[in-house]
C-alpha cells in the first residue's frame, strides 16, 4: 500500500506532488465546494480566493476537534493534516465504482474487472490453489545449481512456469514444452527462431505468443510487419574484427593453451596471498613462463593474423603501424603482444588483490572494534554489521566451490578482457549483494556485474538495486586499504577534465592548459571544468525496507550524466577519419569516425540537486561510505551509520574504449530538430543493421542543453562494425535516411522522384493520428526525457533527412578534413599527371587516398598513392613507363606486391581510360558520380 499523504493549506512546493495534497483555493476540493448545488438549501455565499482560507481552516479545526484528522509537522517549515486510519469505515461495494469528485476521472476497465472477479470466484470455490502456483526465474544471475534444479522441475512438470532471460535461448531442450510467451519482440529473426524453437521440440503442436509493447518502437514496427520477424532473413552476425581488445584476447587464449597450464577454479589458489604484493604462485608462474610455449603461441598468432587478413586494414594507424605493409605490421604487433602475455595476466588480478586487501582490512578493523572494551554498544553493532558484510565479500572472493561465480578464474579473466568472453561484460562494475538473514544457503550472497556504462547509473551513489524480490541500496565504494597512519591526511586521488563547450571533446592532463579545443579548434574558455573525478570499480550494498516519496522521485529523474570522448593519437595526430557529407553542392554535415576512442561517462550528481554548479557526491575517503549531502538532496537512509571520519566531494566516472561516430549537421539545430534527428537516425540504423535498442547509443554533444553534434557509439562488446560501414559507405546512410522517413509515417507519391525534390506538403502522411511522435515511430521508453522535444513534423529535420537520401561522402584521412587532405596530397604529388589524377577523384566524387609517395622498405618501392583499408597501391605512370626496360621492372614490382597481398592499380598517361578503372574498383574508390549527372541534379 502507498504511504499516506499530508494535506496542506496553500500550494504544494515544487517536486512534492507524490506526498502532499493541496487544499488551496484552486484545488479540486475548492472547485467542488464552489458549486452552489453542493450546499443544497443552506445559506450560501460564493467562495473566492479571499474567503476560502477562513472556510478551509474552520473545516479542518472541526475535523480535528472530532478526532477525524490530526495535525502533523511534515518537515521543518511545513505543517499538514493526515486522516486517522481508525476512523475509516469499510463497506462492501456494489461492484460498480462510485465517482469520487475529488479524484480525476478513471475509466472502468472491464477486462481487469472480470479478471479480478474470476480470481475471487476461483478462490471462493477452491477451484485452484493459487497460493501453490509456483513460478521461478531463469537468468544468468541465478546460481547454476539453482538453474539446473529449476530446469529439472520444469521438465517434470512440478514447475509449470519459468520466466527466462536469453539463457534459455540456446542449448536447453525440453521436449514436452508446448507454449512459449515472448514478453517483447526479439532483436532479430535469428533470436526469434531460437526462442520460439524451444516449443514443440518433439514434433507436437506448439503455441508461440509474442507481446508487442506499446512503448517500444521496435515492437510496434514488427507488430505492423510481422513477416519481417517470423519469416525474416537471418543475417550473419556482425563483428568488428579490427578491434584491438578482441584480437588480443584470442592471442592470449592461444598463449594460455600453448602453456598447457590448467588454472585453478579459485583465484586465491592461483595468487599467493601470503607473499608481499600477492604474486602469482611460483608453481603456476614457472609453468606459464615457458619460452617454448611463447614461441609456439607466436607461430599460431602469425597464422591467426594472416587469417584475419584485410579485415585488419582499418586498424592501421590506430593500433597497427601505418608505415609497414599490413601483414608485416600485424605479425610484429602479435609478437610484441604475446611477449607481454605473462605481465598482462598478472595485471588482470590487480582488481582482485585490491578487493582482497580492502575486505581483509574491513574484517580486521571491525573485529578490533567488536572486541575492544572501549567501544560503545552502538559502535559494536555497527562493527558487527561491517564484519558480516566483509565476511560475505571475503567468502565470495575465495569461492572455490563448483558453482559458477564472477570470481571463478576463467570467468574473471574473461571479464577483465584477457580471454574471449562474449557472454560476460568486459571490465564490469561489481556490486556485492549480502544474503538475507533467513537464508540457509551461502549462495544467496551474490556479486552482480554490469557493463560499466550502465553501472555508472545503476550502481550510482545511494541508488536502489532490485534483486530476487529484495531492495538494496548502494552504500559504499570499495576502496583500496588505507594505512592507519594516513587517516589524518587521507584523500582519494582525483583527476581533472575540461570539456569543450562547443563539441564536448575531453581534455585531460597536459591538455588542460590548451586554449583551443583539440577536435574543433574553438576556444576552451567557455568549456565545462570538472575538478574532482574519481574512477569507480566496485560497490557494496545494504538491504532497505522503506523508500520515501522524495527518494522515489529523485530516483525517477535519475542522475546528471555527462559523456565526453578522446580520439586515439599517433605522433600527435588524431586518428580519426573526417568526412564531409553533402547533397550536390549543399553541405549536410561533418562526420568524424574513430576506432577505439576513449569515452568517459561522468556522474555529476542528481538531476534534482539544489545547486547545479556543485558537481559530485560527498564520500568518506577512508571507508568509501556515501555521506549525507545537503547539496545533492540528502540521504534519508542514515540510520545507525558509522561515524564520519572525513568528507570529500567526488564525481564518479567510468571509462572504456569504443568505436565512435560524431555527426555535426550543417544547420542551426533547435532542441526539437536535434532530438528528432538523433532518434530518427538511431532507429534507422537499428532497423537496417538489425541491432537491439541497447546495442547502439546516441547522445547529443556537448550536453542536453546545447546540442551541437550527435555522438553514436556501439555498446556491444567488441562492436558490430556498423559505424565502420557508415563511415565509408554513402549507400548505408542513404538507406538509413530512407528508413527513418518511412518510419516517421512519410511516403513519396512517386518513388521515381527524390525526396528532396518534392515539397514537403506533397509528402503523404501514412498515419495522420500521430502528431509529433508515437511509439510506432521514434518515441520509446528509453527516450522519455526527450518526448517533449521530438517532432516527426519538424521541417528542418525532415529536409535534412530528405537530402541525406541522395548524399555523397568526401572523406579525409589521417585526422585531416577532406579539403586539408586534398591539399596535403597535392603538395606531396611528384608530377602534374599525379595532380591531374587527384583532380579526377574530386571531379567524380571519389575517395581520396590515405597517403602520397609512401615508401615500402621491404619492396624498395614508392607508389604514388595508397589506400590503407583496401590495401590498394596506385601508380600513375608517365611516358617513361612506356619503355620496354621500365615496363619489365613495373611488371616484376606488381607481381611482388600482389604476392604480398596488395592490390596494384596502374593508371596510364591516357586520362580518358581512367574512368573505366575507377568504375571497376568501387571497393577502393567508392561509387563514381558522373559530373554531368551531378550538375543536372544540382540544377
Amino acid at each position: 500500500m502507498a504511504k499516506g499523504s499530508h494535506a496542506i493549506i496553500g500550494s504544494r512546493p515544487k517536486g512534492r506532488e507524490f506526498d502532499l495534497v493541496s487544499l488551496g483555493s484552486r484545488s479540486r476540493l475548492a472547485q467542488e465546494l464552489k458549486k452552489p448545488g453542493i450546499w443544497g438549501n443552506a445559506p450560501y455565499e460564493p467562495l473566492n480566493d479571499k474567503n476560502w482560507p477562513a472556510l478551509i481552516e474552520a473545516l479542518l479545526q472541526a475535523l480535528e476537534t472530532y478526532g477525524l484528522i490530526e495535525a502533523e509537522t511534515v518537515d521543518k517549515e511545513l505543517s499538514g493534516y493526515q486522516l486517522i486510519g481508525e476512523v475509516l469505515v469499510w463497506k462492501r461495494g456494489s461492484g460498480t465504482p462510485e465517482r469520487d469528485p475529488l479524484a480525476p476521472a478513471i475509466a472502468n476497465n472491464p477486462y481487469f474487472t472480470a479478471l479480478y472477479q474470476a480470481v475471487a470466484d476461483s478462490l471462493k470455490h477452491q477451484h485452484h490453489d493459487w497460493f501453490q502456483f509456483l513460478a521461478h526465474e531463469h537468468t544468468a544471475q541465478v546460481d547454476p545449481e539453482d538453474r539446473e534444479d529449476r530446469e529439472r522441475a520444469f521438465r517434470s512438470g512440478e514447475l509449470r512456469v519459468m520466466f527466462c532471460s536469453p539463457t534459455m535461448e540456446l542449448g536447453v531442450d525440453i521436449s514436452s514444452l508446448n507454449t512459449v510467451y515472448l514478453r517483447n519482440v526479439p532483436p532479430t529473426p535469428a533470436n526469434y527462431a531460437q526462442r520460439s524453437g524451444r516449443a514443440g521440440r518433439s514434433g507436437q503442436p506448439a503455441l508461440v505468443v509474442t507481446y508487442c509493447a506499446a512503448q517500444s518502437p521496435h515492437d510496434q514496427y514488427f507488430f505492423r510487419e510481422p513477416r519481417r520477424m517470423v519469416h525474416g532473413q537471418v543475417t550473419p552476425p556482425m563483428l568488428d574484427l579490427a578491434n584491438e581488445e578482441l584480437v588480443s584476447s584470442h592471442l592470449f587464449a592461444t598463449w594460455l593453451s600453448e602453456t598447457g597450464t590448467r588454472l585453478p577454479a579459485a583465484i586465491n589458489e592461483l595468487i599467493d596471498v601470503t607473499e608481499e604484493g600477492m604474486p602469482i604462485s611460483e608453481s603456476y608462474a614457472d609453468s606459464l613462463a615457458n619460452e617454448k610455449a611463447l614461441a609456439g603461441a607466436q607461430q599460431r598468432g602469425k597464422r591467426l593474423m594472416q587469417l584475419l587478413g584485410d579485415a585488419l586494414a582499418p586498424a592501421q594507424g590506430v593500433w597497427l603501424n601505418s608505415q609497414e605493409p599490413l601483414e608485416v605490421a600485424a605479425s610484429g604487433w602479435a609478437d610484441k603482444r604475446l611477449q607481454q602475455a605473462m605481465a598482462r595476466l598478472n595485471d588482470c588480478f590487480t582488481r582482485w588483490r585490491d578487493l582482497y586487501r580492502s575486505t581483509l582490512k574491513q574484517i580486521e578493523e571491525a573485529n578490533r572494534l567488536m572486541t575492544s572494551p572501549a567501544s560503545s554498544k552502538r559502535e559494536r553493532d555497527i562493527a558487527k554489521r561491517r564484519w558480516e558484510e566483509g565476511s560475505i565479500q571475503f567468502s565470495l572472493l575465495q569461492d572455490n566451490s563448483k558453482r559458477q561465480s564472477d570470481f571463478e578464474t576463467y570467468r574473471y579473466l574473461a571479464g577483465q578482457g584477457f580471454l574471449p568472453g562474449y557472454n560476460f561484460p568486459r571490465l564490469p562494475l561489481a556490486a556485492f549483494i549480502p544474503g538475507t538473514r533467513t537464508s540457509r544457503r551461502e549462495n544467496h550472497n551474490r556479486v552482480l556485474s554490469r557493463p560499466r556504462f550502465l553501472a555508472i547509473s545503476e550502481f550510482g551513489p545511494l541508488s536502489l538495486i532490485y534483486h530476487e524480490g529484495q531492495q538494496y541500496r548502494v552504500k559504499r565504494v570499495i576502496l583500496g586499504a588505507v594505512d592507519q597512519q594516513q587517516v589524518t591526511e587521507a584523500k582519494l586521488p582525483e583527476q581533472q577534465a575540461k570539456m569543450c563547450g562547443h563539441c564536448g571533446y575531453g581534455h585531460f592532463n597536459e591538455q588542460l592548459d590548451l586554449d583551443l579545443c583539440v577536435a574543433c579548434q574553438t576556444p576552451l574558455s567557455e568549456g565545462k571544468m570538472v575538478h574532482n573525478l574519481f574512477r569507480i570499480e566496485n560497490v557494496a550494498t545494504r538491504p532497505v525496507t522503506r523508500i520515501t516519496c522524495d527518494e522515489e522521485e529523485r530516483m525517477r529523474q535519475g542522475y546528471d550524466l555527462r559523456t565526453t570522448l578522446q580520439y586515439p593519437e599517433e605522433n600527435g595526430v588524431l586518428k580519426a577519419v573526417r568526412s564531409n557529407m553533402q547533397q550536390g553542392d549543399d553541405p549536410l554535415a561533418e562526420m568524424e569516425y574513430a576506432q577505439q576512442a576513449h569515452i568517459w561517462r561522468i556522474n555529476l550528481g542528481w538531476k534534482r540537486r539544489k545547486n547545479k554548479e556543485i558537481d559530485g557526491f560527498m564520500i568518506d575517503p577512508l571507508n568509501g561510505t556515501w555521506l549525507k549531502d545537503d547539496e545533492q538532496g540528502g540521504n534519508e537512509d542514515n540510520e545507525a551509520d558509522e561515524p564520519v571520519n572525513q568528507r570529500q566531494r567526488i564525481s564518479p566516472f567510468v571509462t572504456d574504449r569504443r568505436n565512435v561516430l560524431v555527426l555535426r549537421p550543417k544547420l542551426a539545430m533547435s532542441p526539437t530538430t536535434a532530438a528528432t534527428l538523433q532518434y530518427a537516425i538511431k532507429r534507422g540504423i537499428e532497423l537496417n543493421f538489425q541491432l537491439e535498442e541497447s546495442e547502439l547509443m546516441a547522445e547529443p554533444l556537448p550536453n542536453m542543453q546545447e546540442r551541437n553534434a550527435l555522438l553514436f557509439y556501439e555498446a556491444a562488446e567488441g562492436g558490430a562494425g556498423v559505424l565502420t560501414r557508415l563511415a565509408t559507405e554513402p549507400s548505408a546512410w542513404r538507406q538509413v535516411a530512407e528508413t527513418a522517413l518511412e518510419l516517421m509515417h512519410w511516403q513519396r507519391p512517386d518513388d521515381n522522384v527524390a525526396w528532396h525534390e518534392l515539397p514537403q506538403d506533397q509528402w503523404q502522411d501514412t498515419n495522420t493520428s500521430c502528431e509529433a511522435g508515437c511509439y510506432r515511430c521514434i518515441l520509446s521508453y528509453f527516450n522519455q526525457p526527450d518526448h517533449e522535444n521530438i517532432d516527426r513534423r519538424d521541417r528542418e529535420a525532415l529536409q535534412w533527412l530528405a537530402q541525406l537520401t541522395e548524399m555523397t561522402l568526401e572523406t579525409g584521412s589521417g585526422g585531416n578534413r577532406p579539403a586539408d587532405q586534398a591539399a596535403q596530397l597535392k603538395r606531396a604529388s611528384g608530377s602534374s599527371l599525379e595532380q591531374a589524377w587527384l583532380d579526377a577523384l574530386q571531379r567524380y566524387s571519389l575517395r581520396q587516398p590515405d597517403a602520397a609517395q609512401p615508401y615500402l622498405k621491404e619492396f624498395n618501392v614508392r607508389p604514388d598513392f595508397a589506400y590503407r583499408d583496401s590495401r590498394a597501391l596506385i601508380f600513375v605512370d608517365g611516358p617513361h613507363h612506356d619503355h620496354e626496360d621500365r615496363r619489365m621492372i613495373d611488371q616484376q614490382q606488381t607481381r611482388d606486391l600482389e604476392d604480398a597481398g596488395f592490390l596494384v592499380l596502374r593508371f596510364p598517361k591516357e586520362t580518358n581510360s581512367w574512368p573505366a578503372l575507377f568504375a571497376s574498383h568501387p571497393d577502393v574508390f567508392g561509387t563514381m558520380t558522373e559530373p554531368a549527372k551531378r550538375e543536372t541534379s544540382d540544377s
